[in-house]
């Protein structure tokens, strides 16, 4: 018999995962922030710990799709 402990633990999106998405896809902290109408401060905060909600992992998620999907192909974010 199988031991479902597993899946009884939230899920969870680790700060490194979130590093690596928004480096991959070219999404600044200030994209993000504007994108999700949330703080600087929070989104640094994120991408330091993490985030455990599944809501939480989903806006994520969907706001760096979003966000790569706007970005004409090959261009740079960064701003000089």
């Amino acid at each position: 018999m199988r031991n479902n402990t597993n899946n009884s633990k939230s899920k969870t999106m680790k700060a490194a995962t979130i590093k690596n998405s928004m480096r991959t896809n070219h999404v600044t902290i200030r994209q993000i922030a504007d994108h999700m109408q949330i703080t600087i401060k929070r989104v640094r905060k994120v991408r330091n710990y993490g985030v455990s909600s599944a809501a939480s992992i989903r806006d994520w998620n969907q706001a760096i799709a979003e966000i790569a999907q706007e970005l004409p192909s090959g261009s740079l974010t960064a701003q000089f």
